[in-house]
């Protein structure tokens, strides 16, 4: 299974991986080409408002001159923006050898004509010197402005003409960049849906193949089978099923040793605590003579303990052969009249000890399908328990109903009652709940899990309903027509 987990963490991990890197490709172009646009733009918008500044500083100062204005601080200003400028358009070419050189003689012009116009406004001087308009005039310097606006004006074009396709190219790749984003998403999003699929295909029926084979096994563990087929492989799946195996055929060995014990019990006890039962009743009736007093006390404890005895064995015996599955019912219809009389007369002589009234409610010409006998065995049992824990001179109710399809059968007594965490383990095989040692009685353990059982054979249902201080109601229902 860890390998399994490293797969289907792994193969997903390496496409998302793949993805990632195929989408930050193709942003990262995207970004690029937009870098260089921007970048384009730049130079482009700073070699237009350069030309369009020199326009205006040359306009600036022939109108100060022609006015007879001087205004040589703000030439001066102007120079200097002129100057930090011209620097950051270097800047942004600098790694542009072509544009670079462009750049280089739109420099060089540039300071040219901010040369010449410092020229022309220091040729203005009061007292007689030349205006703006007489030096603007001469044929040489307006040779040299035009020449080097025209050059500064080519430059610029052909900065344009450099830079243009930058431009002009970047929507058609930022087009196309998101194709190919939407693309990559795309196939991004199918392959790692076809991924997850195979994966929950290839691993999922595999793992829920080896699990079904688990399930298998302890169903068949549930039920008593040794036939569990190991699965197999080195995986957490294999490893588990080995060691529930283990416990299996651990508990199995436990349970062969259990039966052999109950069997030795049950059959090898019986025989010879019968003999001695037998014996003792001759002696305490005088067969062999007269018993000193003492000597008939003790027999009579003794053949108490031995008939104590011979009820546990045959108890055992019953739990062996319900567990065998070996107890066959006879169902036949009875009344339910005759089943409660028969099952009062076996508890008669206690109730009567005890002086305990027990009361009947139950319908007269009712019929139940069932094995009378074993229905009397367990009714016997439950209010042989009840008349053991209630108190003397109290009272019981024997009540039979039928809600709905089924027949229910209450033993209503006023016990001491059953403390709520204890109530689920009444009917556990060997369970004998805490009880106060006035009221604490001998017994095996072995009667209400007796009772469940051959309620259950008879596809019935057994509970007990009880407040501490307040009695218990021991009920079990069984369907009026059981399906065996």
């Amino acid at each position: 299974m860890r390998y399994q987990g490293i797969i289907l963490v792994g193969i997903p991990l390496i496409s998302q991986l793949i993805f990632v890197a195929a989408l930050s490709s193709v942003v990262f172009g995207l970004e690029n080409a937009a870098s260089k646009e921007a970048h384009a733009k730049r130079v482009i918008a700073s070699c237009d408002q350069l030309r369009l500044r020199i326009l205006s500083a040359y306009m600036s100062v022939a109108s100060s001159r022609v006015i007879g204005n001087s205004n040589d601080s703000a030439l001066t200003a102007v120079r200097e923006s002129f100057q930090k400028r011209l620097s950051e358009l270097t800047a942004l070419v600098k790694d542009d050898k072509i544009a670079g050189g462009y750049v280089d003689e739109y420099v060089k012009s540039t300071e040219r004509i901010l040369d010449l116009l410092q020229e022309a406004a220091e040729s203005y001087e009061a007292g007689g010197q030349r205006t703006y308009t007489q030096f603007a005039t001469e044929q040489e310097y307006m040779e040299d402005v035009s020449f080097h606006l025209l050059a500064m004006t080519t430059q610029a074009q052909n900065i344009n003409v450099h830079y243009s396709p930058i431009v002009e190219e970047f929507q058609p790749k930022a087009a196309q960049a998101r194709k190919q984003l939407q693309m990559v998403i795309a196939i991004g999003v199918a392959i790692n849906a076809l991924i997850a699929l195979f994966l929950a295909m290839s691993f999922g029926r595999q793992t829920v193949a080896r699990l079904d084979q688990l399930m298998a096994n302890i169903k068949k563990f549930s039920l008593g089978q040794q036939d569990l087929q190991p699965i197999v492989g080195v995986d957490e799946i294999a490893q588990l099923d080995e060691r529930f195996r283990e416990i299996a055929e651990a508990r199995n060995r436990a349970e062969e040793v259990r039966r052999s014990i109950m069997s030795m019990v049950s059959h090898d006890l019986r025989a010879p605590l019968t003999s001695l039962h037998a014996g003792l009743e001759l002696g305490l009736e005088g067969v062999y003579g007269e018993l000193p007093p003492k000597m008939e006390r003790l027999l009579k404890r003794s053949n108490s303990e031995i008939i104590r005895l011979v009820r546990l064995s045959n108890s055992l015996l019953d739990v062996e052969k319900i567990e065998a599955q070996k107890v066959d019912l006879s169902i036949d219809e009875h009344f339910v009249a005759s089943i409660v009389d028969l099952s009062l007369n076996a508890v008669y002589g206690l109730a009567e000890v005890k002086q305990i009234k027990i009361s009947t409610d139950f319908p007269e010409e009712l019929v139940i399908s069932c094995d009378s006998d074993r229905v009397i065995q367990v009714l016997v049992n439950l209010l042989s328990n009840a008349l053991k824990f209630s108190p003397r001179g109290s009272s019981m109710l024997l009540k039979v109903s039928t809600p709905g399809e089924s027949i229910r059968f209450e033993v209503v007594d006023e016990g001491p009652g059953i403390k709520p965490e204890d109530q689920p383990r009444v009917f556990e095989r060997f369970e004998q709940l805490s009880q106060p040692s006035k009221l604490r009685m001998e017994g095996s353990g072995l009667g209400l899990a007796i009772c469940k059982a051959l309620i259950e054979q008879h596809s019935g249902t057994i509970g007990v309903i009880s407040e501490l201080g307040k009695g218990s109601t021991f009920w079990f229902e069984l369907p009026l027509k059981p399906t065996l």
